[in-house]
């Protein structure tokens, strides 16, 4: 719906009024306008025919996995953060020879949790694109059936 060329014109006119007022960060209005405009990639898409219901039922399983994943990773890293916010305190530590190791292991396991949590992420919005697709071939599918049923 949103993707409709009256609408979308609209729409991409509020992301540069709020490009203008510095409402939201450039890239990100970027990245809005993006997914407003995208195409459909052809090679991935199915056909309505084509179209299965358990095929959304599990991707949406899919998402709701990933989801978890990455609420439970990102919980991790706010539950242990990194010993990098006191300067001072880091300095002192890591004059002190054992102390300063301890600390090094401390931000390489920090560096790997991060690294999981973005890489969770990455692996969440690719899903969610293509459950975002399939939603718009249900979409079309359902309202194809209907307009069957109906006649």
């Amino acid at each position: 719906m949103v993707r409709d060329p009256t609408i979308r014109n609209k729409i991409l006119r509020i992301f540069k009024i709020w490009d203008e007022r510095n409402i939201y960060d450039e890239q990100y209005l970027v990245d809005l306008s993006r997914l407003l405009t995208r195409g459909h990639k052809t090679a991935n898409r199915i056909d309505l025919e084509d179209f299965q219901p358990n095929l959304l039922y599990s991707r949406l399983k899919s998402c709701q996995t990933l989801e978890e994943d990455t609420d439970s990773k990102m919980k991790s890293l706010i539950e242990n953060p990194m010993p990098l916010t006191d300067t001072e305190r880091l300095r002192t530590t890591l004059k002190n020879r054992k102390a300063s190791e301890d600390v090094i292991l401390e931000i390489d396991e920090g560096i790997k949790k991060i690294s999981a949590f973005i890489s969770a992420l990455e692996a969440e919005i690719k899903e969610r694109t293509g459950l975002i697709d399939l939603l718009e071939i249900s979409e079309q599918y359902y309202e194809k059936e209907l307009g069957e049923a109906k006649s």
